[in-house]
C-alpha cells in the first residue's frame, strides 16, 4: 500500500522546485545571458554603478549608496582594460537577442545602447589618446566636488565613510599618476597651457596659490580652510546625536587625513606636472597624438 503524501510533503517539494528555479534564474541573470532583455539592461547598469562608487554617490542610488559610500573607484590601467573587455562581452550579449521579437520600446533601447557600446569599442585604438588630468575635469577636481556636493553626512556611518574616503586619496592619485606616466611614455603630453592651468588649480587647492600670503597674514591654515575639511565641519552641526567630543574627534581625524594623505597626494601630482612641463609645448590638437 502506497504511503499517502501529506500536504507538508507537497508544499516542501513545491518550495524546493521554486528555490531551484529561482537560483537558476539568478545564476543566469548574473553570470550568463538573462532570459529577459530588460533584465540584461538592469544588470549592466548595476555592474556599471558598482564599478564607480563615486557615480553611485552622485546618483544617490538606494542600497548601493550605503554599500559603496566608503569606497573610491579603481582607475588603474589594468582595471580600465578589464572594464573595456566587459564592454565587449556586453555588446556581444546585446547583439545575441533577437531584434525582431523585441517590443518597439526595447528595439529603441537596443539601438541606443548598441550605438553607445559600439562607439566605445571603436575607440580602442585611441585608448590612451586623452589627458586624464586637465583644466576642465579630472580626479583633482572631480573628487573634491563629489565629496562636497554628493557625499551625504546624515549620521556617524556617513561621517566615518567620508573620512575613509579621504584616506583613499593617495591610492586614487597613485593610479592617476601611473596612467599619466603611461601616456608620457607613448608621447602623449598635455600642452603647456593645460599644465599651467592644472598646476594653478592644484596649488590653489593645497594653499600654495597666489592667495597663500594673504592666508598666512590672517593665520588661516590651508588645511582647515580647505573645502574637504570645511564641508565636514559645517555639516557636522546638522547631525543629530553627536556629542561635542565626537565632533571634535571626527574633525581631528579629517584634518589629519587632509593634511597628510590628501595634500600629499596632490603634491605628488604637482611635482609630476612641474617636471612634465619641461617636456611640453604649446601645440594642441588630436593630430599631435602618435
Amino acid at each position: 500500500m502506497k504511503k499517502k503524501r501529506s500536504w507538508k510533503f507537497w508544499v516542501g517539494r513545491s518550495f524546493l522546485l521554486i528555490l531551484v528555479l529561482g537560483i537558476g534564474w539568478l545564476v543566469n541573470l548574473i553570470w550568463f545571458k538573462p532570459f529577459n532583455i530588460k533584465h540584461f539592461y538592469d544588470r549592466v547598469f548595476v555592474e556599471f554603478a558598482l564599478a564607480s562608487p563615486e557615480l553611485v554617490t552622485q546618483l544617490g542610488v538606494p542600497v548601493l549608496y550605503d554599500m559603496s559610500k566608503d569606497e573610491l573607484a579603481d582607475v588603474s590601467d589594468e582595471k580600465q582594460w578589464e572594464e573595456f573587455e566587459d564592454l565587449k562581452d556586453d555588446y556581444e550579449t546585446l547583439m545575441s537577442y533577437d531584434f525582431e521579437s523585441q517590443s518597439k520600446e526595447n528595439q529603441l533601447n537596443t539601438k541606443i545602447f548598441g550605438y553607445f557600446l559600439k562607439t566605445q569599442l571603436d575607440g580602442e585604438p585611441f585608448f590612451y589618446h586623452g589627458y586624464p588630468v586637465n583644466q576642465m575635469f579630472g580626479e583633482q577636481s572631480n573628487l573634491p566636488s563629489m565629496m562636497e556636493s554628493s557625499h551625504k553626512l546624515r549620521n556617524k556611518s556617513d561621517i566615518e565613510a567620508y573620512i575613509t574616503r579621504l584616506s583613499l586619496f593617495d591610492t586614487k592619485f597613485e593610479q592617476v599618476l601611473d596612467n599619466l606616466k603611461l601616456r608620457e611614455e607613448k608621447g602623449i603630453i598635455p600642452p603647456t597651457y593645460i599644465i599651467d592651468r592644472v598646476l594653478n588649480e592644484m596649488n590653489g587647492f593645497t594653499g600654495q596659490g597666489e592667495s597663500t600670503e594673504i592666508n598666512l597674514e590672517i593665520d588661516e591654515d590651508p588645511v582647515r580652510s580647505n573645502i574637504l575639511f570645511a564641508n565636514l565641519k559645517t555639516k557636522l552641526d546638522d547631525v543629530e546625536d553627536l556629542t561635542d567630543e565626537e565632533k571634535a574627534e571626527y574633525l581631528a581625524q579629517a584634518e589629519e587625513q587632509v593634511r597628510t594623505t590628501v595634500f600629499g597626494a596632490y603634491q605628488e601630482l604637482i611635482d609630476y606636472f612641474t617636471e612634465l612641463k619641461t617636456k611640453s609645448n604649446q601645440e594642441a590638437g588630436v593630430w599631435k597624438f602618435p
